[in-house]
């Protein structure tokens, strides 16, 4: 691990006739070689009118301070030579020459940020590309004026603005964890100090289990099994095992999602899917699972016609379903509604059948849904189904997820 020091070339630099001391950045470099810091490259921006000065810094580290890492003189653009204060122009400069220490560094290594050379506007941009985050891992040095110096300051010493960078990134990550943007957590952290194993592996679970990947979710936490909360475990343990009821309700904590985010469309095509799936679980309580492969229809009708001999298929028939191939949502409804079984749950579905319609619109006609008043009545209503089913949390589990993500990156609801 070394260290890339990046600098503006100021008046002052190498030399001050005003103070006849060395500039802030010899200073800056004798600084670190006297903490052990290895320095491994030099990377100096001067403007047109301080190029002499520029190459006086680079010939007196090289004979003065013995200094054997590379040196890079950057010319400024012209613009910027002509209009030094000018924020925008100095800061994509800076960010220039940091875009080419970065591509110097190894792992490993620190940019050390000389802001105390060059105009004030100069000064500032190495403040301002580390609060953005830029530049993760580096360190903003100051060098003191020893003509007004006081007793007990220090001559350099750093001033990170790192903090500030990881209050934005925390209000941000705030908001993308109330949206349940797990992806987009993921790429806020990566260059953030909050970023650390075990949120990553948190942030993969929700990921990845809100795409329905339950072995890739398990897989992200496995190995922190001693640690994490043991619901995380258990739940993900019953979607792996393709638990009908575990599925159903993960359905639920979905469309409670989607509302959230006022994503209808969406929202509407888990209702669907809800149905479709729950009524499934009904035909396999009356024994007439329907067919996962269509090589099974043939089977599954075959079967459909022997009930009450040939009678139920009969009136499917004067009912215009179909009784061949695929077994659909109406034709589960009507078997189902034969056996005389179920019918609070069938009444429940009937209402969810209305609003896939919408849908299907969306599906097959691409027509758009921004605005949903009745999204809440809808999960109400499946939520009465599944209280039918099987106990259910008086919370969405991803609201859980998200308090136990705050709480290991510190973070207050």
């Amino acid at each position: 691990m070394a260290s890339i020091v990046l600098s503006f070339i100021g008046t002052q630099d190498p030399y001050s006739d005003r103070t006849k001391e060395e500039g802030s950045i010899v200073t800056l470099v004798k600084h670190l070689l006297t903490e052990q810091i290895e320095i491994a490259h030099l990377l100096l921006l001067f403007t047109s009118d301080l190029q002499e000065r520029a190459e006086l810094t680079k010939q007196w580290l090289k004979e003065e301070i013995g200094l054997t890492a590379a040196i890079e003189l950057i010319p400024l653009d012209l613009a910027l030579s002509e209009d030094p204060i000018d924020i925008a122009l100095a800061t994509t400069a800076a960010k220039q020459a940091l875009g080419l220490a970065q591509s110097r560094a190894t792992k490993g290594d620190i940019l050390e940020f000389n802001s105390s050379s060059g105009t004030p506007t100069m000064k500032s941009t190495w403040s301002i590309l580390q609060a953005s985050g830029y530049a993760p891992h580096s360190h903003v040095w100051q060098v003191r004026d020893p003509g007004r110096m006081k007793e007990g300051q220090q001559r350099v010493f750093a001033t990170d603005l790192s903090t500030l960078k990881a209050e934005f990134d925390r209000n941000i990550i705030q908001q993308q964890i109330a949206d349940y943007n797990y992806s987009g957590v993921l790429a806020t952290i990566k260059n953030s100090e909050l970023n650390n194993e075990l949120v990553i592996a948190l942030l993969n679970y929700g990921h990845r289990r809100l795409c329905f990947d339950f072995d890739r979710a398990h897989d992200a936490i496995e190995k922190h099994k001693e640690t994490l909360p043991e619901y995380l475990f258990a739940e993900i343990g019953s979607l792996r095992q393709k638990n009908s009821k575990a599925l159903l309700k993960e359905l639920y904590f979905g469309a409670d999602i989607k509302i959230n985010n006022k994503n209808y469309s969406d929202f509407l095509t888990i209702v669907s899917q809800f149905q479709e799936n729950f009524l499934r679980l009904l035909m396999t309580e009356i024994d007439l699972k329907p067919p996962l492969e269509y090589r099974d229809t043939y089977t599954f009708w075959k079967k459909v016609a022997k009930i009450d001999n040939g009678t139920l298929l009969q009136k499917l028939e004067r009912d215009d379903i179909s009784t061949k191939g695929w077994v659909y949502v109406k034709a589960m409804s009507k078997i189902i509604e034969h056996t005389n079984k179920h019918a609070d749950l069938l009444k429940l579905s009937a209402k969810l059948q209305e609003y896939c319609q919408d849908r299907n619109n969306y599906i097959h006609k691409l027509e758009g849904i921004s605005q949903l008043d009745n999204s809440d009545d809808i999960l109400n209503n499946i939520k009465k189904i599944l209280k039918q089913l099987t106990p259910i949390p008086d919370t969405n589990t991803f609201d859980r997820l998200n308090q136990d993500i705050l709480n290991e990156l510190k973070i207050d609801r």
